[in-house]
């Protein structure tokens, strides 16, 4: 049985959510959607809240879209958001870097709430998943994306709609998250996801636990809360993170990929552009994969990734860098 793992990027959910360039346009769109009357929250708190001089609900609500607009302007002078966090790292301003990512956490939330899944995803899993329900031991899944759209679009296989289970399903491993060691499928989360995590790690926190239901008021309260949770109470910390950033404690993200993905031959790389920021993390997957021998580019522009690519390895023959435009459904390959 060959071992065979998917590299995935933004381009990989771009039928449900923006890539990078079209990031700014819809943050105005989640804004306008936060601002509407139905949507407004109480002048009153929240009674489960642990944090001291705690603000009303509606409070909390305009202090996070405001955090929202803060993210839209402050970024219209940089490549992109990633290099604006970039810029305040490097510039020590880690209070606003926080703030950064509880925003862009809470976009991403919405966005997936707003829209179906890629349903790409929906053909991935009836094409994997066999009779009693497994998933292939042989393969393993690395993706650069904060978002769940793995977990939501499992969850109409699973009947499972709570995040967490699904989750649990997947064997999803995340950035700063704490992990188990574990053979067989799954997936590794190189940066983190749109959520918090709680008592150092042990616990992931999603700013809302289902996405199968519709954007309204109660779901708003729920955002809400837990934005505050995010900003004012010093037990949770950001899981969202950049490929830049060092991971903290054992049981690392990387290690845990490296580990997962050592024995790969066949590489399927969809929708990802081997980012300059990425590079380093790129370089020691990808060299770690001992016995590679085949790698497929899924994107419009596949020929490109074969030469990025090259940049990063270039002791596999080319004729066996195999570049894939048809990008209407995830590839899958015949050695699978």
């Amino acid at each position: 049985m060959q071992k065979i793992a998917y590299l995935f990027g933004a381009g990989a959910s771009y039928n449900a959510l923006p890539i990078v360039k079209e990031i700014r346009e819809r943050l105005l769109k989640v804004i306008g959607i936060l601002k509407q009357a139905q949507f407004i929250l109480p002048h009153e708190k929240f009674a489960s809240l642990a944090v001291k001089n705690a603000k009303t609900q509606r409070e909390y609500q305009i202090e996070m879209i405001e955090a929202l607009h803060w993210l839209y302007t402050e970024s219209e002078n940089s490549a992109s958001i990633d290099t604006y966090a970039k810029k305040l790292l490097i510039r020590k301003r880690f209070n606003e870097l926080r703030k950064l990512k509880i925003a862009l956490s809470i976009f991403f939330t919405i966005e997936q709430m707003l829209n179906k899944p890629d349903n790409r995803y929906d053909y991935f899993y009836a094409a994997l998943i066999n009779d009693v329900f497994d998933l292939p031991e042989n393969l393993r899944i690395l993706s650069w994306n904060y978002d769940f759209q793995f977990e939501i679009a499992f969850s109409e296989y699973s009947n499972e709609e709570l995040l967490p289970s699904n989750q649990r399903k997947l064997n999803v491993k995340s950035k700063s998250f704490r992990n188990r060691e574990s053979e067989g499928f799954s997936i590794n989360k190189l940066n983190g996801t749109a959520s918090l995590l709680k008592d150092s790690g042990f616990e992931e926190s999603s700013f809302y636990h289902n996405f199968n239901v519709p954007l309204d008021k109660p779901v708003i309260s729920q955002i809400v809360y837990k934005y505050a949770q995010a900003y004012y109470d010093n037990k949770y910390m950001i899981s969202l993170s950049f490929a830049w950033e060092p991971e903290k404690g054992d049981r690392k993200a990387l290690d845990m990929a490296l580990k997962d993905t050592i024995d790969t031959e066949i590489l399927i790389v969809v929708g990802y552009s081997f980012p300059f920021f990425n590079r380093e993390i790129d370089r020691r997957i990808i060299n770690n994969m001992g016995n590679l021998r085949k790698v497929y580019f899924q994107a419009p522009d596949a020929d490109n990734l074969v030469q990025r690519f090259e940049a990063i390895r270039d002791d596999i023959d080319k004729k066996y860098l195999v570049p894939i435009k048809d990008v209407e459904q995830f590839l899958i390959p015949n050695e699978l």
